[in-house]
């Protein structure tokens, strides 16, 4: 399988143990008859990435690629991403002793091409437009909160850890806008949009959305609130940061991010159009 460049992509998110699944579509053959597109569904709980090809109306496997190192345990497969050239793609892999790892892979025969460790469950990936940077949001989800959890990030040539950045309190979505130059993150339990810059490596502006969970006892509770009501998606832009408008999402979205019922839309932003990305759905 080759892959070329330009290319649209579309990621959902998805539960029931698959944990992410990517479009992979060629811009060329958007139109044609046969749009020879490549979708990948990583399954958390099946340790392993599916490969499938579109056959008329249906998906057709065409391979599987187990992802994982624990014999007696669940390695957690969570976010997958293609580089933007095609070559390789990405994988992060929440489960570790104690730490997760991203993984890069070869997109003609999966060959593992390397692999570092960043930290405590880590969720989403995101890439700089010239594949230099891997951003990855480290959620925790098993440790003790309030807490500040970081974002890794890797210089993925070497698949070297270059630094741990301090964010805030179970950072979950994680996207570079499309000129590379800031990086902007979703906080699950603080209620946060967090905006870096990618040439320093530096918080740059903190955004609230929500009250935050001040409690760690209370937060069954409003998860379970929200899931029944989902109210409204949050809605910002750098040119208002950190104006937030609202509008009604339906109950039971998925999320691109990962969690039953959490809508956050995380298309790079541009100048121009608006940039959702933290929600009040979940």
């Amino acid at each position: 399988m080759r892959f070329t460049s330009p290319n649209l992509r579309f990621v959902l998110k998805v539960s029931f143990g698959l944990s992410s699944l990517l479009v992979w579509l060629p811009a060329a053959a958007v139109h044609a008859q046969n749009p020879g597109y490549h979708v990948a569904v990583v399954s958390e709980s099946g340790d392993m990435a599916t490969w499938l090809t579109p056959s008329g109306p249906r998906l057709t496997p065409e391979r599987i690629v187990p992802i994982g190192v624990m014999p007696s345990d669940i390695d957690g497969p969570h976010n997958i991403t293609v580089s933007a050239d095609g070559k390789s793609y990405y994988i992060t892999v929440a489960h570790g002793t104690p730490f997760g790892s991203l993984w890069k892979l070869d997109t003609q025969n999966d060959s593992v091409l390397g692999k570092s460790q960043v930290e405590l469950f880590p969720t989403t990936v995101s890439l700089t437009p010239d594949g230099q940077l891997a951003f990855v949001a480290n959620s925790d989800f098993h440790g003790d909160h309030p807490r500040t959890n970081v974002i890794s990030v890797i210089h993925t040539p070497t698949m070297t850890k270059i630094t741990d950045l301090e964010a805030c309190d179970m950072p979950h979505g994680v996207k570079v806008n499309h000129a590379g130059t800031r990086a902007y993150v979703s906080c699950m339990h603080s209620d946060e949009i967090l905006e870096l810059e990618v040439a320093t490596l530096t918080l740059t502006r903190r955004a609230r959305t929500g009250a935050a969970h001040a409690k760690t006892a209370l937060l069954r509770q409003q998860v379970n609130a929200r899931l029944r009501s989902c109210p409204s998606l949050g809605m910002t832009n750098g040119s208002s940061w950190p104006a937030m408008r609202r509008t009604p999402c339906r109950s039971g979205t998925p999320g691109l991010s990962g969690q039953s019922r959490k809508f956050r839309w995380a298309k790079g932003p541009t100048t121009s159009s608006p940039l959702p990305m933290a929600s009040s759905c979940w």
